[in-house]
């Protein structure tokens, strides 16, 4: 569910950039006149295409998330990375065959997915999502100061009781942290 919230959130990232796009390509079509206005065309179809590749990313990432197979997930994110890519070359070679500020506005457009991607903290507040989200970093930071402060513990304490408990606890954090592939778990043999 929290991955379709960042879609949402990408989504109107998008939208937003899109608005301020538009009142660019206006103002470019007053000043300059002529061959502006095609900005704008060029611009809402690249903005349409980063929404496609915004969902497109989400999808596939789902299905290869889903696959036991570790290497057919490699090589199926490796044929959707090039097909969208593919999509991106297509829609830039339309726009470009029909004049340059086309081109410009299909370029700008296709680039808000990754300024949607960095607005994403702005638009999270603006859409009322406040809870704050913990990346991997940050999630590892805390399992370690949890496991210090219980090797602290574990050291300062008298009874054999406590040395137990802190080793029971020890060994349930460990059953939700993140072990490579191949790690043997190594308990009490």
């Amino acid at each position: 569910m929290e991955s379709r919230k960042v879609l949402i959130e990408l989504y109107a990232g998008i939208f937003l950039c899109t608005i301020a796009g538009l009142i660019l390509g206006v103002v470019l079509g007053i000043i300059c006149g002529g061959y502006a206005w095609w900005f704008i065309p060029g611009l809402i179809a690249g903005a349409f295409t980063a929404c496609y590749q915004a969902y497109h990313i989400y999808r596939s990432l789902d299905r290869a998330l889903g696959s036991d197979d570790g290497k057919k997930a490699n090589n199926y994110m490796t044929l959707q990375s090039m097909l969208r890519y593919a999509i991106s070359a297509a829609v830039l070679i339309v726009a470009v065959l029909i004049c340059w500020q086309a081109f410009a506005g299909a370029a700008v457009g296709l680039a808000f997915l990754k300024f949607s991607g960095y607005m994403n903290p702005f638009v999270r507040r603006l859409m009322g999502h406040t809870e704050e989200r913990k990346d991997f970093n940050q999630l590892m930071m805390e399992n370690s100061e949890k496991s210090l402060s219980k090797e602290k513990n574990k050291k300062g304490a008298s009874s054999d009781e406590e040395v137990n408990s802190d080793a029971e606890d020890e060994d349930d954090e460990f059953e939700y942290t993140f072990k490579p592939i191949g790690m043997k778990d190594y308990k009490d043999e």
